[in-house]
Formats: structure tokens, sequence, C-alpha cells
């Protein structure tokens, strides 16, 4: 029997519990035998191995084996000595160092002190598992005496305070084997020591010796009695080989009733390979993962490492919702919070995606928790009442304890974790948070009271520095992992990924506080070339072991288009056999094939809640399905959030400083009789009141408004200036004109920038001007077969002109208020350019009536067609779209 699901026709999902692998794999259990092994990874898949061979043997209950890691024996049994040492953690090793390396006058003017404490922390490692004598060891380098200097410090801070790192416990348990609270294990068996112990291990492995403790190694496992090469075109089509490989063997498991394999697969980085797994691996191997009606998502794969614990989503908002302060917080970390599936339930959760949506709406780069108290409903006001209430109870300066007191409040006054909380994962994830949280308080010693800048610093590194993998309940028999950790797993079937050159072997070590050659001589691993390339032999050789049948994949371009070549480490005359994959078969939800037919027709679009006003012929130009979705299903794209004012608050102060400016100088003859000074005097003023009306100051820094204060009046006094260059008079006969009209059958509401009479030969002729703040536009696209621009020539339709008091129009113009390049970009019916410094139009003066009309043409077309709810799709057409996402890219 097998735990994974079966394939074909048979049932998607697991429905049993059985046995993973063979009783072959039992590993043998006495009293007073341990089995060892070189990685976490071997150890819990030895101990599985003995938990499925106890159950097919039929036994209900069963003593724990005596399996481990290594390191991690060490660390029970010097636990088990009673000892007066306090074993600092990782991250109260760090702040030791980073304190060392602070209180240096000579770091004062490095950027991160916290980098480079970091790197003395695994440096101090070395020294202690590799027996490194860093006191009489050469300086050649003004680093190498620093860290010496820091080194000694370290040690009496230690001894003095009782404090132990990891790297020092093999040192102290072989100090004191005599004093274990357990008997010796009389027998000790290593399993996966690819490499050997280090130093310091095999230091404690002597002492256990020296009392009379066997200890011998595994047999080295024999050769894979099935050794294939495959050549992928590239990263994505390996993944793909591998998925339906990989499925193929899970299939016939499957269909034999029998067990899963055991299938190891080893690639360089698997972090690196995340993408590539969901895209290409995951749809072939657990295709109900995207049925829509199973509702299942177990994955038969495991990724070691395991990914950061603050990586995982119920931890990123709570990182998000103890990170907002009353006051000035970055949008993406309120939007995190108000979008967290997990916290929102029903009513509420369309609630806070409404917040969200209209806090992205406004585009300011702060945000206040008040913005979010003030909302509704009843339910979701409640929750943020009290969540600002413990937000405002935050403690200027607090050690870690208090803070992680602080946030735990924040997260139970929001509701955190909310339902994910509910599955096993999401509450082995909550419970491991506050662990973390718990586990702030062994840093007050180091730290004393911080800010909250540096307590969130400090609990990353603690979210950074354990890997986490949820417990499942079902088998996994695929494990992802890298070379090193795959070379000590046995398995039925290893994959071996990134074969080429280029991986294997990798650059040798380089530690910028202690010399090379110390490395060298204290035997780090790969601190050589020699010792690099010796290391990889051993794990390629180690990797083609153990292992009913052995597969390595080499790309033939790497993702910079480089061409890959095997690596010398594995053996010659493999025949690099190209692959192929298909498509992944994605289980979906059926669907009843229906003729497709047009949406519904609009029989009146104000009660149908039409909106969009001229955008919808553009939209439709792109595409009829995309103007449906926008502009009668109301379907819209997330906002950008930007750090400055948004490209729409710019524009309305834009505009009312110029409709301002031009109800006080109404012609082109008061504007020449400006001088520069009074030009610049008055567009000061205007804009200063403009930009009080406008924008909400206290939401934005200083600085930054008047910035902006300047760099619009430089553009504002450019474009003024470059309106004295007109070549015939004119006045201004209206500005941001609303006008409402009817088009075929399709309600408008449009604001009419500005309305210029221009005297041409003694007559009038009516321009129509529109302003443009952003990227200059251009009159072509007035006149495009797609138009992409329709709202100037539907301003000079003959509906629109009625409702404006006009019977006809002769010139569209768009104003580019650009800072560098202004430019009033026209096509009329009397000349090719409004002045000598605008680029010459498109179209003849002759042409202009001609171009409008058939525009008009196309316009009506396309209004008959929104209106009669065409859906016509073309990608192309549509692609850079918004909205482009919903139209696949072959889908034509």
């Amino acid at each position: 029997m097998s735990l994974l699901p079966a394939y074909g026709n048979r049932c998607l999902m697991p429905a049993r519990i059985a046995v993973p692998v063979a009783t072959r794999h039992a590993v043998p259990m006495n009293a007073e035998h341990w089995d060892l092994c070189a990685t976490p990874a071997l150890a819990r898949q030895l101990r599985m191995r003995h938990a499925v061979a106890q159950r097919a043997a039929g036994h209900r209950a069963w003593a724990a084996p005596r399996v481990a890691d290594l390191d991690s024996w060490i660390s029970q049994s010097w636990a088990a000595t009673w000892p007066d040492e306090r074993l600092l953690s990782a991250a109260q090793h760090l702040a030791l160092w980073q304190k060392i390396v602070e209180d240096d006058p000579e770091t004062e003017a490095l950027i991160s002190r916290r980098g480079l404490a970091r790197q003395a922390r695994t440096a101090a490692h070395w020294v202690a598992r590799y027996n490194i004598d860093i006191a009489n060891a050469p300086a050649w380098t003004p680093e190498h005496a620093a860290f010496q200097r820091w080194h000694a410090q370290a040690q009496s801070v230690l001894q003095r305070e009782h404090w132990l790192t990891s790297a020092q416990l093999p040192g102290a348990l072989s100090a004191r084997l005599d004093d274990l609270g357990a008997p010796r294990p009389a027998s000790i068996t290593l399993y996966g020591f690819v490499q050997p112990p280090d130093p310091a291990q095999q230091a404690v492995l002597d002492a256990l010796a020296a009392r009379g403790t066997q200890i011998e190694f595994a047999p080295q496992p024999a050769a894979a009695e099935e050794l294939a090469a495959h050549r992928c075109t590239d990263a994505r089509a390996q993944w793909a080989w591998l998925g339906d490989a990989v499925a193929a063997k899970l299939r016939a498991a499957a269909a034999a009733d029998s067990e899963a394999p055991d299938i190891v697969i080893a690639c360089a980085d698997p972090a690196a390979q995340a993408a590539l797994i969901d895209s290409e691996f995951a749809p072939r191997v657990a295709p109900w993962r995207h049925d829509l009606r199973s509702g299942h998502t177990a994955k038969p794969w495991r990724v070691e490492p395991a990914p950061a614990f603050g990586e995982h989503s119920l931890v990123a908002a709570a990182r998000a919702i103890v990170t907002v302060e009353t006051w000035r917080n970055d949008f993406n970390t309120v939007s995190r919070v108000l979008l967290c599936g997990a916290l929102w339930q029903g009513a509420d959760r369309l609630a806070a995606a409404e917040l969200e949506a209209a806090l992205r709406s406004r585009a300011q780069p702060l945000t206040h928790l008040a913005d979010c108290v003030r909302w509704e409903p009843e339910t979701l006001g409640q929750r943020m009442l009290a969540w600002e209430a413990a937000v405002r109870e935050r403690p200027r300066r607090a050690t870690p304890s208090a803070w992680a007191s602080h946030w735990l409040a924040c997260l139970t006054a929001i509701g955190w974790p909310g339902a994910q909380a509910r599955g096993s994962a999401g509450f082995q994830a909550a419970r491991l948070l506050r662990e973390n949280l718990t586990s702030m308080a062994g840093l007050d010693p180091q730290l004393g009271e911080i800010g909250q800048g540096a307590a969130l610093g400090w609990l990353d590194e603690l979210l950074a520095g354990r890997p986490w993998a949820p417990r499942v309940e079902h088998v996994q028999p695929i494990t992802i992992t890298t070379h090193d950790e795959a070379a000590a797993l046995p398995a039925d079937v290893r994959i071996v990924l990134d074969v080429d050159d280029a991986t294997w072997p990798q650059p040798p070590l380089r530690q910028g506080l202690i010399a090379s050659g110390v490395l060298r001589d204290g035997g780090v691993p790969g601190a050589s070339p020699v010792a690099a390339a010796t290391a990889a032999e051993q794990t390629a050789s180690a990797l083609l072991c153990g292992a009913q049948s052995a597969h390595l994949l080499l790309c033939s371009v790497d993702a910079s288009g480089s061409v890959c070549a095997p690596a010398p480490v594995w053996p010659d005359g493999l025949d690099w056999a190209q692959t192929a994959s298909a498509e992944p078969a994605v289980a979906t939800a059926p669907l009843d094939a229906v003729e497709e037919q047009p949406a519904p027709p609009i029989t009146d679009a104000s009660r149908e809640g039409v909106r969009g006003g001229t955008r919808i012929f553009s939209t439709y130009a792109r595409s009829p399905l995309l103007a449906f979705a926008a502009h009668r299903l109301g379907v819209s794209s997330l906002e950008s959030v930007r750090s400055g004012l948004s490209p729409m608050e710019q524009g309305i102060v834009v505009h009312a400083v110029l409709e301002q400016y031009w109800a006080q100088c109404s012609s082109s003859e008061a504007h020449a009789s400006r001088s520069d000074t009074e030009l610049r005097d008055q567009v000061a003023a205007l804009l200063e009141a403009a930009l009080d009306d406008a924008i909400d100051a206290h939401r934005y820094p200083r600085a930054l408004l008047r910035s902006e204060q300047a760099r619009l009046h430089d553009v504002l006094l450019r474009w003024l200036r470059h309106e004295r260059h007109r070549q015939a008079p004119f006045t201004v006969a209206a500005q941001e004109a609303k006008v409402t009209f009817t088009f075929e059958r399709l309600p408008l509401d449009v604001r009419l920038d500005r309305i210029d009479l221009v005297d041409v030969d003694g007559a009038q002729k009516v321009l129509v001007v529109d302003y443009k703040t952003g990227a200059g536009r251009k009159p072509a696209a007035w006149f495009d077969a797609a138009i992409s621009e329709p709202q100037l020539p539907l301003y000079a339709t003959p509906e629109a002109m009625a409702a404006a008091g006009y019977t006809r129009i002769d010139g569209l113009a768009f104003a580019n208020v650009h800072p560098r390049s202004p430019q009033l970009l026209a096509a009329t019916n009397w000349a090719r350019r409004l002045s000598d410094a605008d680029a010459i139009g498109l179209k003849q003066p002759e042409a202009f009536d001609d171009a409008l009309a058939d525009t008009h043409t196309r316009l009506r077309e396309a209004a008959a067609g929104f209106v009669a709810g065409e859906l016509g799709v073309d990608a192309n057409a549509a692609e850079g779209h918004d909205l482009a996402v919903l139209i696949a890219a072959d889908d034509q």
C-alpha cells in the first residue's frame, strides 16, 4: 500500500495510512547501541524507516530508536552532564560578536557592523571546530589582526559569563564524558559521512573509544545498478522532464499497489529552484493541487534544507502587524495586514480589501493607523480599535522580552493568527512564532533596552535562522535537497541536477578574517583548490552510490545562455541522451462545453452600472473582452504605490494652477504683456494655493513637498513661456467645462480642460486643448485604426459640441506640460502647427475634417459593439494592459 495518490482514473488523494518504504531499510536497535548520522535529514529518514518497519510487523507501539545526527547527540549528551555553562543560541552568539565589533573604534566608519559580526561568528566556529590556534596565527592584514583581538575578547566574555557556543560543545563534552547522566553507548555506527567528521567531532569519538565504546562506519553503499545521463535544453525543460519521469515512477507504483520508491533529487541550490519547482515540477507530480474539486494541497515532496521560518505567509503577516506604528507607516506594510487571508473572514475580508484599495488609490507613501480604525463594518472596526489601542502602548525603548510582550499584545488585539491556524500547518507556524517571541528574552543580557527597529532586526535574525517545514500526515517519498545532503541519503532513485563544470567543484573558500593558509592547515573543507576538488570528487562518487538507479541531468545552456559541459568528476563515456517533455496534464474542474455567446446587450447603461467614460473606447480598441471586464463588470488591477505624489495628484495641481492663471489672464495679448518676474511670482502664488487645497501635507515628508513644489514651479513656467510662441492670437473661452451627453446609447460625463477661440484671418476657430502631464501624446493616436486616444475626438463629436454650446470644432491639441520638452501638438483645419516651437501635426489642414469624420465613424462602431456585448479577444493588442492577465498568450 502507499499513501501516495493513485494516478490515472483512480482516486487522486490518499485515503489510508500505509508503509512508505520496504522493511529492508529497517535499522537494528538495542538498548546500548546508537546510530549517529552525518546530517539531520538522514537521521530523520532512518527514524522513519524504523517506524515503518515496526508498523509493517504489526506493532502498534514501540520504543523510540536511538538514532540522531552526530551534532544533536553531542548537544543532548552535554545537557545530560548537568552543566553550569549556558548554551548560547545563534542569535545570542551574534549579539555577543556585534557588541565586540561595535565597541572597537576602528569599525566606527563601517556601514554594516552586523554583517561583519556575522562573518566573525562564522570564523569563530571554524576556530573552535578545527582546533585553530588563532592567537598565534599569522595576521597578514588589519582584518586578521582585528579578528585575533576580537576573538580574545569573546573568549574572555564567554569564560567570565559561563557561556558556551554550539561550536564549543564537542570540546566541552569530551572533557566531561565521565559525568554523563546516562550510560555511555556500548557501540556506535556512523552513517552518511561522505566527508570525515570534523576534528571537534572526532575528538568526542576518540574519547568514547578510549572509554570502551565500539565505533564503526556503516559499510560503503554499492554503486547504482543503473546509471543514465540526460541532456535538457535549459533549466525549465530539466524540471519539466524531471516531473514527467517522477510521476511515471509513482504511477507505476500506484498501479501495482506497492510502496512508492524513495526518490532523492539533488541540485546546487533548492531555494533558487523554487519557482521552477512550482511551475514545471509540481503540476506534473501533484496535479490534484490544481484540481478545484479536491480541496487537497498535500505535496509528495520535501525540500531540504527547509525555507527560513520568516518566509511563511502567516509569519510575514505577523511581522507586518507588529511593525505598524500609529503614524507614518509604509503603505506596503499596512497592505500586507489588510490582505492577509488568514486574518479576515466573511464580510471582514471584503471590508479589509476595500479599505486596502481605498488607501492604495490615494498612492501616498505614508499611511496612518487612524485611517484603518475609522473603517466599517462594526466588527472590523472593533478589531482595528483594539489593534490601535495596543499599538499606542508601544514603548520608546525596552528589553527584547518586553518588546516580545508588546508584539504579542498587538497580535492578540487584531486576532492573529485567525482562521489559518485551524489547520495543522497554520497551528504549527503560530506555535513556533510564539516560541520565537519567547526566546527573545534570551537576548536581554546582551542587548539591554533597545528601540523597536533594533528589536525587529533581532526578531528577523531569529526567524531567518530557523529553517522550518510543517510536519505532515502523509508520506513524502520525494526529497529535494543539496548535493552534499543527497550524497548521504540512501534512495531507490537518485537524480542529480546541475552536473555542469561551472558548478563542480565549488570555488575555494575565502574568509577575510582568517588567512587562507591557516584555514588550509586546519583542514577546513574547501579552503584550498586541491581540497575543494577532492571534496567534489568524493561527493560526486557518493551520489552515484547507495541507490538502485542514478540519473545525471545536464542543461545545454545556463541562465545566461552559456553552453554547459559535464564536470570532470563524472564518469567518462556517458551517453548524454536528449530529453523531451510534454505539457503538464493539469487536473481542473470540468466545465460544460457551451457555444461562445456575447454578453447580454446593454439596455440601460445608467441602471446597469456601466463605468469608465471615454476610457471605454480605448479599452475596447485593445480588446472587447477587456472593455466588458473593466467597464461592465468593474474589474480593476491593483494600483502601484509610489514614494512621491501620484501622477493624479500632480495633474490636479497643474490643472488648478493653469485654470486660475487663465481666469486672471484670459487672452494671448494679456499673457504676452506679463514680464518674467510677474509670471514667476504669479505662478508661485497659484501653486502654493493649489498644493494646499489638493494635497494632505501631513502625509508627506516636508522635504518631498518642497522638492515637488520647486519642480512643478519650473514645469509650469516652462509651459507658460512656451504658450507665448503661439502664431495666432487667441482667447480662452472656457476651462474645466463639464459636459454631459449621450453617444450611441452611452451616457458620458466629460470635462474639457480648455477651449480657445483662435483668430485666423479675421475668423474665429474653435480649438479644444487637453493638458497632459505624463508621457508625451501625439495626434496620430486620434486617427489610427485602433483609436488609443479617443478622448479629444469624442469631445469633437456633434453630440458633445452641442452640449457644450458649439456648432463645430476646428482643431484638437495635446498640451504636453513636460519639464524638458513642452509642446502643443495639434491637428487643425487651418495650420499644421500652432507655434514655431511645436512639432508639425500629422494631418494636412484640408484633411482634418474628413479624418475626424472617419474617427467618429469608428467610435460609433466601437460604442455599438460595446453596447451589443461583444467579447472579442486579441492577445497581441491587449499586451501591456493592466488586465491583460485575463487573456492567455495563445488565446485568439
